[in-house]
């Protein structure tokens, strides 16, 4: 309790600077080796503090890796989700999109790490569902439009992972218009079509 009292005492821009040092250990702890051999020692030596001032945020590794994959996805969404509830899927979508991928370089870097990556998209995917208004009651169709999901996102965030790799290998607004392309050529036009729904949106005008 007085543990608690204590932090929520400090100044916020203290607690959330210490918050993020810990995860930027993490992440470059996390670069060099499976997480599962990640240690608190390890994390706490990398951000500059001590394992005391770890658990004040952490119960433990997994913990971080949590509370991260959490933020970016959060960030992710508050970035499109006027977009995606209003089917406005314009130049500035995807722009808003990649700029905030970006800002979550290092992180997304160890999310959509080999072991990780399955684990994230699934969330992805889960909660643009919940956004989305097209409400399919046909089980068949919706099966079907999970499939779509899965390829449209599964493409993204594994060109996204190797671009975070290998950023020389292609610019950002080189990988900016392939995720338009994709979107516009396939994914859209397939997930209407499969869902019987009239083509509605903007996806026309990416052609």
């Amino acid at each position: 309790m007085c543990l608690t009292v204590g932090i929520m005492n400090k100044q916020p821009e203290m607690t959330d600077a210490t918050r993020e040092a810990i995860v930027m250990a993490f992440c470059s702890a996390a670069r060099e080796k499976p997480i599962e051999r990640v240690t608190v020692k390890e994390i706490a030596r990398l951000a500059g503090y001590n394992r005391t001032t770890f658990y004040r945020y952490f119960a433990d590794c997994s913990m971080v890796l949590e509370y991260m994959e959490k933020m970016v996805i959060d960030d992710l969404l508050e970035a499109v989700k006027g977009n995606v509830r209003e089917r406005n899927f314009d130049d500035v979508f995807f722009r808003s999109f990649l700029d905030m991928c970006q800002s979550h370089k290092e992180k997304l870097a160890v999310l959509l790490n080999d072991r990780n990556r399955s684990h994230f998209i699934r969330q992805i995917k889960e909660i643009v569902i919940q956004m989305s208004d097209e409400r399919v009651p046909n089980p068949s169709c919706e099966n079907k439009k999970h499939v779509i999901m899965d390829i449209y996102y599964s493409g993204v965030f594994s060109a996204l992972s190797e671009w975070i790799r290998n950023p020389d290998v292609i610019s950002a607004e080189e990988l900016l218009e392939l995720i338009k392309k994709l979107f516009s050529v396939w994914y859209w036009p397939e997930l209407m079509d499969i869902c019987g729904r009239e083509r509605k949106g903007k996806w026309q005008d990416f052609r």
